[in-house]
């Protein structure tokens, strides 16, 4: 008879300290501290494994943590534990949301509306996927919901703001903006986001300003920083924009890094003659095509250079200068200095665009020209490459690039076309096979070399702003820019010429969003200046 109250009195303080273990990793949790919090956690799940709280607890310790295989496994048996729990719902969407899986997220978005979790909250996360899957109506309509039933959700206004500027409305996506800054004069992505809608309607005097709100509130937000100084260099203020640039390296989601090596960075005081300097790309192809052109003047202060390029631009930049040394990988020798290469404008003052060099600085091989000039065959017609669409995954790729379906109306028929970019979307590539208005030919391109030796042999390329634009100036090949209503700061405002490549013209937006009005002028134009003048109406 002794025997069985002697158990329970044993049981009872394990089940206190079992308490008590969820209550610490509850408090830590509470207080972020989540690596601290794991352990007792972890205990506890041990003894209690199908422990609702926990089980949730944990999973959210591990979406804090972005370990979204872990907040996913975690959330998915909290729910079958509790399966009418709202938040669980609302938490597993978030984290499917992070994944990239949108369709799923939306489901499980839906079921914690049905279940009256956070509906607000909710729905902001329902109308953001929405937006970022294009559907833009719906997102529209999900933040009008939303804010009709909540008018002061600060987030809501941002974000509609820019489902507004995603259909081109603008003013309406500043006055969400205004509206949020009403209700917080301080609320710092209300003033970020005004600065970028003002930019994209080139009104960069109010743009700027508002950035400059976003530093008075938060001197180390480095988007508004970063922001300023591409205005800066977009209207030509190198002397301070270039200095400004420099703040690209410590903006994490622009994902510039510099070199991790125990060298110093040249300044550009030191004397580096006789020295070994390792200049190395940090951003994309179209940046190491425009930017490689100053390396050069290393080699003039007496420089050993070495310069790391991309694998696919390595054959290419061998033609820049015989001096520098070019490499894409292996081993290096000792090298005294390093720079990134897009700081060195700034590190030798170059201020004034005319110092820029606008001349043709890079060639294919001659064997590789000759070889594009026999697979292009003989020539009967003016050779014109087309460039329409740059890399999907670009941050303003829905403004830069466009569909063949748009261009091609445009086009006047008579002339030869030849695809200059490598990778074709998918409606594209169907339009392409099947469309039989225009001579519109494809070959295979291995790298930058054989997509220079294509331009070599073309009279003319048209190229959305991406990496064949730049290519294209650097050997001289005549290029026509064609860019969105607020053009990355490289092109500048209003003129249609360009410092950087001297046998280029800039074909604007007359208004945001609008390609039919640059492209119906283009295709006159092109009939004009290849075809005589002829058939000026579009096919």
């Amino acid at each position: 008879m002794s025997a069985k109250p002697q158990i329970n009195w044993l049981r009872q303080p394990k089940r206190e300290s079992d308490n008590v273990l969820l209550e610490k990793a509850i408090t830590l949790f509470g207080q972020d501290r989540l690596p601290e919090a794991i352990a007792p956690l972890e205990r506890y799940l041990g003894l209690h494994p199908n422990h609702y709280e926990a089980v949730h607890l944990r999973a959210e310790i591990a979406l804090k943590q972005d370990d979204l295989d872990g907040a996913i496994k975690g959330f998915t048996k909290a729910i079958s534990l509790q399966p009418l729990k709202g938040q669980t719902y609302y938490n597993l969407g978030i984290a499917l949301q992070q994944r990239g899986n949108f369709n799923e997220a939306l489901r499980l978005y839906d079921m914690a509306l049905d279940l009256k979790h956070s509906p607000n909250k909710v729905l902001n996360n329902r109308g953001y996927i929405l937006r970022k899957t294009k559907r833009y109506d719906e997102a529209l309509a999900t933040f009008n919901a939303l804010l009709e039933q909540d008018p002061q959700f600060l987030q809501a206004y941002i974000n509609r703001s820019g489902t507004f500027l995603r259909l081109h409305r603008l003013q309406e996506a500043l006055a969400d903006c205004d509206t949020a800054l009403s209700i917080d004069k301080n609320y710092v992505d209300a003033w970020f986001n005004r600065g970028f809608i003002s930019s994209e309607a080139l009104d960069y005097r109010s743009a700027m300003q508002s950035y400059e709100e976003v530093l008075k509130r938060n001197p180390s937000h480095w988007k508004a920083k970063f922001a300023l100084s591409l205005r800066s260099l977009a209207l030509a203020d190198f002397s301070n924009g270039w200095q400004q640039y420099e703040v690209r390296f410590l903006e994490t989601s622009l994902g510039i890094k510099k070199l991790n090596m125990p060298i110093p960075e040249w300044d550009g005081t030191a004397s580096i003659e006789g020295k070994r300097v390792l200049v190395y790309f940090e951003q994309g192809l179209g940046d190491t095509l425009q930017f490689c052109r100053f390396v050069p003047r290393l080699a003039d202060l007496g420089a050993e250079v070495w310069l790391m390029v991309q694998p696919a631009l390595h054959t290419l930049i061998e033609s820049l200068d015989p001096r520098l040394n070019v490499v894409s990988g292996g081993q290096l020798p000792v090298i005294d200095f390093v720079l990134p290469l897009m700081s060195l404008p700034r590190v030798l003052q170059i201020n004034d665009e005319q110092e820029f060099g606008t001349d043709c600085y890079l060639s294919a091989p001659a064997y590789v020209v000759s070889e594009w000039q026999a697979a292009l065959g003989e020539k009967r017609t003016p050779r014109i490459g087309l460039t329409w669409s740059g890399n999907a995954k670009h941050q303003n790729d829905h403004e830069r690039s466009l569909s063949l379906t748009t261009l091609l109306p445009h086009l006047p028929t008579g002339l030869e076309y030849v695809v200059v970019q490598k990778d074709l979307r998918d409606e594209d590539a169907a339009l392409l096979a099947n469309q039989t208005t225009h001579t519109i030919r494809q070959l295979p391109k291995e790298d930058f070399a054989d997509t220079a030796a294509l331009c070599q042999n073309l009279d003319l390329v048209i190229s959305v702003d991406t990496s064949v634009a730049h290519l294209a100036g650097a050997v001289g090949c005549p290029l026509w820019v064609l860019l969105p209503f607020n053009p990355d700061w490289r092109w500048q405002l209003e003129r249609c010429d360009s410092p950087w490549y001297g046998e280029s013209r800039l074909w604007r937006q007359p208004n945001y969003g609008d390609w039919n009005g640059i492209l119906t002028e283009l295709g006159q134009q092109l009939q004009r200046q290849f075809l005589g003048g002829e058939n000026l109406a579009p096919v």
